[in-house]
């Protein structure tokens, strides 16, 4: 289409320039004005063209773009069903839940259940696996924690009845959120007819246990404790540096009495216990003589002096 395109402008052009080779006598600058006008369409052509070849470029890429939802597959999906001729049951056994309550399992503690298996059809049926899941609420194909399948690979005959016990442990992150717990038994029949019965497929909270005093607990009171002990040690501390100053500051500002010995003038008053006897004696049978005082004695000797 874009050779048409030049091909017919190419034309248009030599039919112009023939044309025009009439009124060049009138016209003398008609040649240059035929020029840039061709010029100008071959230049809008031209960019046409590229505009619709980028149009048809993009149109493939953006129709393998395009996610198709129906060809999305979905693994997590049971490829089978549960038999018509089959009927499951579940009972809770640890933690053991009262009739007609609704399911609420421990964090961070086994859970065990039981699944009874109902054959009513007239032929064998094996038991294969059975299995547990914790999905997300919200979207039941996402995983939040697996568990391991339980290989059972057990025959039920018809009109027979079979139980399988099977406990896993939630994980404490878990508490005090809901999740979906999906249990899941798959089986299949002599004619190699393969079914998943999904025994039970709801959301279901998880609940955190008060056990009282656990180890978390006991170290923060620890703590605690140990805390409020500096801090009654370091108010004490405190309190006594402040009576001490203020002790210290009014000691300070009353001026202290000067100390004046007396002596003894007293006999009386001097205590002869330590003294030995023998001593107290002799003391008393020597003959006292006056004593003299040091200012007597310097007096006496200066008057001595004096006469000499």
């Amino acid at each position: 289409m874009a050779a048409a395109k030049v091909r017919v402008l190419v034309d248009l052009q030599s039919q112009v320039v023939a044309d025009a080779k009439h009124f060049e006598p009138f016209f003398p600058s008609s040649k240059m004005f035929l020029k840039y006008f061709l010029l100008a369409l071959l230049f809008s052509a031209s960019v046409g063209f590229v505009h619709a070849q980028d149009e048809a470029d993009e149109d493939p890429l953006e129709a393998e773009t395009e996610p198709n939802p129906e060809e999305t597959p979905d693994d997590d999906t049971p490829k089978f069903s549960a038999a018509e001729d089959a009927e499951t049951t579940i009972l809770f056994v640890s933690p053991v839940l009262p009739p007609e309550t609704s399911v609420e399992l421990p964090a961070g503690k086994p859970v065990e259940i039981i699944v009874g298996f109902h054959n009513k059809a007239n032929y064998d049926f094996i038991v294969d696996s059975l299995d547990a899941s914790f999905r997300f609420p919200m979207d039941y194909n996402y995983h939040m924690q697996n568990f391991s399948s339980l290989s059972c690979d057990y025959t039920i005959k018809p009109g027979q009845q079979g139980s399988f016990l099977y406990g896993f442990v939630p994980a404490e992150a878990f508490g005090s959120r809901s999740y979906g717990l999906n249990v899941r038994l798959t089986y299949h029949d002599l004619n190699g007819n393969y079914f998943t019965d999904a025994v039970f497929n709801q959301t279901i909270p998880i609940v955190e246990l008060d056990e009282g005093l656990d180890g978390e607990t006991f170290f923060l009171y620890v703590f605690l404790a140990g805390l409020l002990v500096l801090l009654a040690v370091v108010g004490s501390q405190f309190l006594s540096w402040g009576k001490k100053k203020t002790l210290g500051s009014s000691k300070a500002s009353k001026p202290r009495a000067a100390v004046v010995e007396t002596g003894t003038k007293k006999s009386d008053d001097i205590d002869f216990d330590w003294i030995p006897k023998e001593t107290l004696q002799e003391m008393n049978r020597t003959p006292k003589t006056p004593t003299r005082s040091p200012k007597a004695r310097k007096a006496k000797q200066a008057a001595s002096s004096d006469d000499e």
